[in-house]
């Protein structure tokens, strides 16, 4: 009972405390994540508690924590309104440099959340290629080379021959470390 009490009282204080902090349909899902953090460890709360002191359901407490695992390039992505919060939730269980390529395609594709949670599990595939071009399969396979060696979404432009190639980058640690990787390349390549 002592217990049970202590917990009652905690949720009232941080309700009282909280106020309307956490309103339906935030404007930025990543600050009402980072608040709803801050709330538990400032009230001591677990996620049930934290949900039952700010009126929302825990499944919905414990989706917005859950956003705060993604990479910083792509919590910028959702704090710039790029991609929404459905789309982000899609690529929590990917590494961040497959995050990246699959956010990229997200935007660029205007995919719905649907077909973001088809292309992050691998139902649909990530092409690095325009798809009004038809590439050879060698050409193809060539751009993802340089997608997985850049982690992120590459594309070219005009023919096999003769065109360009885009590297898509989210920040500039993201352009830093795609310029680390084209240093790597150019020592291993001055050693011959």
């Amino acid at each position: 009972q002592t217990m049970k009490t202590t917990d009652n009282q905690k949720i009232r204080e941080a309700r009282k405390q909280l106020g309307d902090t956490f309103k339906p349909d935030s404007p930025d899902p990543i600050k009402e994540a980072k608040q709803m953090r801050e709330a538990m460890e400032k009230y001591g709360l677990n996620q049930t508690e934290l949900a039952a002191a700010i009126g929302k359901s825990r499944s919905s407490v414990a989706n917005s924590l859950r956003l705060l695992s993604l990479s910083p390039d792509i919590l910028s992505l959702v704090t710039s309104r790029k991609i929404s919060a459905g789309h982000a939730r899609c690529l929590i269980s990917l590494p961040y440099e497959k995050q990246r390529v699959v956010a990229s395609a997200i935007i660029r594709k205007k995919l719905s959340v649907r077909d973001a949670e088809k292309l992050a599990s691998g139902k649909i595939e990530i092409t690095g290629y325009t798809p009004s071009r038809d590439f050879s399969p060698e050409f193809r396979d060539m751009l993802r080379r340089m997608e997985r060696a850049f982690g992120t979404k590459v594309t070219a432009t005009g023919t096999e021959n003769r065109g360009r190639i885009l590297i898509d980058y989210f920040s500039i640690d993201d352009l830093e470390r795609i310029c680390e990787i084209l240093d790597l390349a150019e020592s291993y390549a001055g050693r011959e």
